[in-house]
């Protein structure tokens, strides 16, 4: 299946970060794509400005399992997530599984596509850099299209790294 997961870092060194929630990655999945690193204005979140990127993976999982283990990386990392903060606080990982495949899903705990994807440009970006011709399932537009429309007014800017 082909899976699509965005990262993100606001607190502390962003790129180490990103770059071990990548090696975490590598050690489950094959790593098939990645985008170039944005650094995007945070949007809802207490904090510095956010390195975010996505990959596409290849997996068999199925998607509660690749949930359950973007959120062990990010344990790993020393993330803790609190949703029940009315203010989301900076983290040194975020993991968001985007798209799986063409499914759609809606459980407890786990919503395929993305609920927000279409309204973030921080986002949106990275994914219709390495996914342009993806479609969303519900929506039945490519990723560029997605892209296009996006109305986010919050900045997005390419930055590269060497480490």
């Amino acid at each position: 299946m082909a899976v699509y997961v965005a990262l993100g870092s606001n607190r502390g060194p962003r790129f180490r970060h990103v770059e071990r929630s990548l090696r975490h990655l590598a050690d489950s999945y094959d790593i098939v794509q990645q985008s170039s690193w944005y650094l995007t204005e945070p949007v809802d979140v207490a904090g510095g400005w956010f390195l975010n990127g996505v990959v596409g993976i290849v997996t068999q999982d199925a998607p509660s399992r690749v949930l359950a283990n973007l959120l062990a990386i990010e344990r790993k990392l020393g993330r803790t997530r609190d949703t029940t903060s009315p203010s989301r606080e900076s983290r040194a990982i975020d993991l968001d599984l985007l798209l799986y495949d063409q499914r759609v899903i809606g459980e407890p705990g786990l919503v395929v596509p993305h609920p927000r994807l279409v309204e973030r440009a921080f986002v949106l970006v990275p994914l219709a850099e390495i996914a342009p011709a993806v479609i969303h399932p519900v929506l039945q537009l490519s990723m560029r299209q997605l892209c296009d429309q996006v109305s986010d007014a919050h900045r997005v800017e390419r930055v590269e790294h060497t480490p």
